[in-house]
């Protein structure tokens, strides 16, 4: 949902000069810090553990105060009319928080509007990146594909039907979507961070859309044929050759870091839910 150095940097800068932070900036840093405050696990005894478990006594629901401190600053909500990109990053923030609080149908709410917002302001249109900077186009890009698989987290979850179709997909030239049947697209063998980051999210996406596949052609029909569900269990086999050999479970070597054990573990998880989704049926 953001780039990580340039949220750093926005960070760094709200607390050395905050009068000079828009308001919906600040927005967004707070709904961050109220997903964190909810998900916060860190280790026993070090500085962070410290921060977190002095932030959750001063107050019973800090991250409630987080959350209602972000949408007093500049609310979402009351522009849906002129929709902006920082108001659908907020807006699948807030999803996300809800989640966490276990306020499905809320979030099921907010996604939608996030979706419909996202539409509208053209971010399903790979054709029109090109008036963009480069690192504009990164992050359209990424928050359209990150709508795309919270949609279909809850699509699969709250059994619904799913906001975006395959068709609005980004192609991203060589990481074709593996739905589709093409070859196994290619990767660098040494990637950076910023590629790291970028096959984790292909891969989460083709696998998100596997499920919607699933979702729309099996379980919201009343009859599926034999050949339907074939070329359904042969996407799934193909699917682990279609992504990045760093994010493939078992590997040779173990996760270099916290960070990419959570994206192998995540990006399984996902493909692992697919197999099982189609299996059910």
């Amino acid at each position: 949902m953001f780039d990580k150095d340039m949220f750093m940097t926005g960070l760094n800068r709200a607390f050395e000069d905050p009068l000079s932070i828009e308001p919906a900036w600040l927005c967004q840093l707070n709904l961050v810090f109220a997903i964190g405050l909810m998900l916060a696990a860190p280790k026993l005894g070090t500085e962070e553990a410290e921060t977190i478990n002095r932030l959750r006594e001063q107050h019973p629901d800090r991250a409630e105060l987080f959350y209602y401190n972000a949408r007093s600053l500049n609310d979402p909500l009351n522009g849906f009319e002129d929709a902006d990109f920082w108001s659908i990053q907020a807006l699948l923030l807030m999803s996300v928080y809800m989640l966490t609080k276990s306020k499905r149908n809320t979030a099921f709410a907010l996604l939608g509007m996030a979706v419909r917002s996202a539409y509208a302001l053209g971010l399903h249109r790979e054709d029109t990146l090109v008036i963009f900077s480069p690192e504009e186009q990164t992050a359209r890009r990424n928050l359209w594909k990150s709508l795309f698989v919270m949609d279909r987290y809850l699509g699969l979850s709250l059994g619904r039907p799913c906001a975006i179709i395959d068709d609005d997909l980004y192609t991203d030239g060589r990481r074709s979507s593996s739905v589709n049947g093409q070859a196994p697209p290619t990767f660098a063998e040494s990637p950076s961070f910023q590629e790291a980051n970028s096959y984790a999210m292909d891969a989460s996406v083709r696998a998100c859309s596997i499920t919607g596949k699933i979702l729309k052609q099996v379980y919201q029909q009343r009859k599926i044929s034999t050949r339907l569900a074939q070329d359904i269990a042969h996407v799934c086999k193909q699917f682990p050759t279609h992504i990045a050999p760093i994010l493939r479970w078992p590997q040779a070597n173990p996760p270099q870091s916290p960070a990419h054990s959570m994206a192998v573990l995540h990006v399984n998880l996902f493909y692992i839910h697919s197999v099982l989704y189609c299996m059910c049926r």
